[in-house]
């Protein structure tokens, strides 16, 4: 049995890097979230990995009999005692550093977290044209004069050949004729039968070398072009269709005087790990992404302002919803975008993350609004952040309004108490049901 110690020991490496990338992945913040999306990678630390070395105890053979002297080190470190002292130091520092791309991170949803893997809405979308075929009718618009004159250099060589055999069979006729001639065999009246079947064959072999002087493509001279309308070749179009539907994910953010820092990074945190779950689910679509924030009333708001909004005011969650309905409508809105969207379900999944203490004066028309937006969407999800002893009606209300739809998954709600929970509220949103 060969033992192979150096390859042991990369694997044991490389599983410790892993190891530390997951714990890493496990404490990032919203902040660096957005850096890994520009595609800025993360530094994961990977602390003290020390370096194997022989140790001699009292029982082992050579104690004492190295070329050092007594109380040289056995290896870099040994022997250093621990200070306190704020000094500079030398050498080798304790730990690697290791970058954690967005691949990493996209694994640690996929792996650790056990996330589903979404299945885009089925769609008919023209994804591109192609053109396999050609055809020798077609508009001028799609005339391809490559293939046209590929068709008449091949019409040209087929003539050719066809030719030089009809050339080839004339002048073995004629040669057979002239022997009969010859041969004094036939009466006068039959010699003047062959002379004339002579005379039609030649006639027909001068008009064949006539047509091959035409067409026949001779090493030296100029390539001679004659298209003809048979010739002519046109592109057949084919539309290929892609089945996926794209998607959107819209975030409400409560921006109540009650919503404290901690509320907000939480909430900040799950939006943007969101973003990147979804974009690479629909990695073959396109994912857009609204922002809505409310307190008593709710406008769409651009991402960079969407992340500068302060809380203050007080808290109504219908109009929120009341801005998707318009969205679908294809209603006009308050907004601070420049486009007012307008949703069409048959042809984009929407998703909906909703942020907030829980706070809401406006409880029944709020639940209304949202039974009216089900049929609609693809997801809706809950994050109540309740860092302190309160807690609210609204998510109870909403568990015992739409338990069918969180039986079925379409409706999905968390109760966020610490921030170590983030990747609970992740896996409560898009992990396998079950789990």
């Amino acid at each position: 049995m060969i033992i192979d110690p150096v390859g042991s020991s990369k694997k044991k490496y490389r599983k410790r890097i892993q190891d530390a990338k997951k714990k890493a992945i496990g404490e990032v913040k919203y902040y660096q979230l957005g850096g890994l999306k520009r595609g800025q990678p993360i530094i994961v630390t990977i602390p003290i990995i020390h370096i194997p070395h022989i140790e001699y105890g009292p029982w082992a053979p050579g104690v004492a009999s190295g070329p050092g002297e007594e109380g040289d080190p056995l290896y870099p470190g040994h022997g250093d005692d621990e200070d306190e002292s704020h000094e500079g130091g030398k050498g080798e520092g304790d730990a690697i550093y290791e970058e954690m791309a967005m691949k990493d991170l996209i694994n640690y949803l996929k792996d650790e977290l056990e996330l589903e893997m979404i299945k885009p809405g089925k769609r008919k979308k023209k994804e591109r044209t192609i053109y396999p075929a050609y055809s020798p009718r077609g508009p001028d618009s799609l005339f391809d004069l490559d293939e046209t004159i590929d068709a008449m250099m091949e019409r040209h060589i087929v003539q050719t050949k066809m030719y030089k055999r009809l050339e080839n069979e004339l002048m073995k006729n004629i040669e057979d004729v002239d022997i009969k001639i010859v041969s004094e065999n036939y009466s006068q009246k039959d010699l003047e039968t062959l002379k004339d079947e002579k005379d039609v064959l030649e006639s027909r072999l001068s008009r064949i070398r006539k047509d091959l002087t035409d067409i026949e493509f001779e090493k030296g001279q100029k390539l001679k072009i004659k298209i003809d309308d048979d010739d002519l070749r046109y592109k057949t179009s084919k539309i290929i269709w892609k089945e996926e539907k794209d998607a959107i994910l819209i975030n409400f953010r409560d921006l109540s005087g009650s919503i404290t820092k901690e509320d907000l990074e939480a909430s900040w945190t799950v939006s943007k790990l969101t973003d990147i779950w979804l974009k690479d689910a629909y990695k073959d679509s396109q994912v857009d992404v609204a922002y809505v924030p409310h307190n008593d009333w709710a406008w769409e708001e651009t991402e960079e302002g969407y992340y500068k909004l302060m809380p203050n005011g007080g808290t109504s969650f219908t109009p929120a919803y009341e801005i998707v309905h318009d969205m679908i409508k294809g209603n006009d809105y308050p907004r601070n975008t420049q486009v007012k969207r307008n949703i069409n379900p048959e042809e984009t999944d929407i998703y909906i993350v909703q942020y907030s203490d829980g706070g809401n004066w406006d409880t029944d028309a709020a639940l209304d609004s949202i039974e009216r937006l089900l049929p609609h969407v693809t997801r809706f999800c809950y994050l109540e952040t309740s860092f302190g002893d309160w807690k609210s009606e609204y998510y109870n209300k909403l568990k015992e309004r739409f338990s069918d739809k969180i039986n079925d998954g379409s409706v999905r709600l968390y109760r966020m108490q610490k921030q170590e929970q983030t990747w609970d509220a992740l896996k409560t949103f898009f992990g396998k049901r079950g789990g």
